[in-house]
């Protein structure tokens, strides 16, 4: 019965029925992507260095009405992340899958190593609540001083307000304690919060050559727009909608040598 129940489980994982591994050792109570009731006996896929948000959340259904929850106000997705081996190597090597649903974001997702976050799409969402500071960022990528974070892959999800404008930036790319360099940001579709978009700032030495450096933002909706005042080497802006109330900057650190802006609807 395990097997019977795993395969039933696999195949409601939102758009992420590929992935290998589910299998049954008689624990009780875990879910996988918040599709296993209590007391089934499964455990979540066993991929090594994965982890999936919903496992985490304590309350909440994972709906508009229900969104899922957890102590760290991230509906589970700071305690999976938190939950991996910590490395300085790729990011591949750490990934939370963020599955269908909502996911109520009251504080702000903090990434201090490399990691993949990884959702199923559109319908994968972090719902910022409406009560969410206006000095609050949604996803802060801050590495410490003793490691730079090198290679981060934020991918296929949304950045939702439940109503309004809340919070300050969808995504802060902040380089004043070391750099950020080979990441990734597609697919993410962020609607308008209280200001910009994406935001990326180091107020570092500058010999780093910027932040971020060798990091390409492609195929996504941004709203508020992208503001980078410290772009390093190699930067990749592509094929995305960028539109709301904001603005664009682009600045570079001398030193800074390859700048692409290509095929971008801006409004």
């Amino acid at each position: 019965t395990g097997a019977t129940t795993a395969s039933a489980a696999l195949a409601n994982l939102g758009g992420q029925s590929a992935l290998p591994g589910v299998v049954s050792d008689g624990a009780t109570g875990v879910k996988v992507d918040g599709n296993v009731a209590a007391g089934t006996a499964i455990t979540a896929p066993n991929i090594a260095g994965s982890a999936y948000a919903s496992q985490f959340a304590t309350g909440g259904t994972g709906t508009p009405s229900s969104p899922w929850t957890s102590a760290s106000g991230t509906g589970g997705i700071q305690e999976a992340i938190n939950s991996l081996p910590v490395t300085t190597g790729n990011a591949a090597a750490r990934t939370v899958y963020i599955s269908s649903g909502y996911y109520l974001i009251t504080a702000n997702i903090l990434i201090t190593t490399p990691v993949t976050l990884r959702g199923a799409g559109g319908d994968s969402v972090l719902y910022v609540s409406s009560s969410l500071g206006s000095a609050t960022d949604v996803i802060n990528v801050t590495p410490t001083s003793s490691a730079e974070v090198k290679g981060i892959t934020l991918e296929d999800f949304a950045i939702i307000p439940q109503s309004g404008t809340p919070g300050r930036y969808g995504i802060n790319l902040d380089g004043s304690n070391n750099v950020i360099v080979d990441g990734l940001i597609r697919h993410v579709n962020i609607r308008q919060l209280g200001s910009n978009g994406v935001y990326v700032y180091s107020s570092g030495p500058s010999a780093w050559y910027g932040t971020p450096s060798h990091f390409t933002i492609e195929e996504s909706a941004i709203f508020g727009g992208i503001s980078c005042t410290t772009c390093g080497d190699n930067i990749l802006v592509k094929h995305n909608l960028i539109g709301g109330t904001g603005t664009n900057t682009f600045d570079f650190v001398s030193g800074g040598t390859s700048f692409v802006l290509e095929g971008n609807l801006i409004t």
